[in-house]
């Protein structure tokens, strides 16, 4: 239904036009994203293994982009939020004689904070086992043949590369 004190013809129109090219670009960076992990995780099975401890994790609600159910609320229901949390582990691992970072996403995501929040808290404190790039330590994966719960959620917010890491902690 029209509401002309959202702007009316013209606000459904300027949505729509923001919208295809938008989703077109959203589509090709999402098959990047997948085409990425696909790439880097054939060659990963291979790279030298290593302890790491999962000291903490966040969450993000992936539910606040513009492709979100809640960006295009047709009867402006501000009272129906859908979250959608993806849960991120960080964990710390030793190679090549410094301590190095990593973050994985678990694969599956929640639509209750608390449910995200207690499906990161049974990995922390846990010793798991990633791979990581002996020719750049600091890149590492956790692999299902590890122990990974699945292949890692590639988040709608962040870069194509959400699980691999350039940090060295010296």
């Amino acid at each position: 239904m029209l509401n002309p004190r959202d702007g009316g013809v013209f606000a459904i129109f300027a949505r729509i036009v923001y919208m295809v090219p938008a989703a077109v670009v959203y589509l090709v960076v999402n098959i990047a994203r997948r085409v990425h992990r696909w790439y880097i995780t054939g060659p990963a099975q291979s790279w030298p293994a290593a302890e790491a401890t999962v000291n903490s994790s966040y969450q993000l609600d992936e539910n606040q982009t513009s492709f979100s159910i809640n960006a295009w609320d047709p009867d402006d229901n501000g009272d129906k939020y859908h979250a959608r949390w993806a849960v991120a582990l960080e964990y710390t691992y030793h190679a090549e004689s410094e301590i190095y970072s990593g973050v994985y996403f678990l694969p599956r995501t929640y639509t209750e904070g608390d449910q995200a929040s207690d499906a990161a808290q049974a990995w922390i404190r846990r010793t798991i086992v990633v791979r990581y790039n002996p020719s750049h330590p600091q890149r590492s994966l956790f692999l299902v043949g590890d122990g990974a719960p699945g292949k890692p959620h590639i988040p709608w917010l962040l870069s194509y590369r959400p699980y691999l890491t350039d940090l060295s902690l010296k």
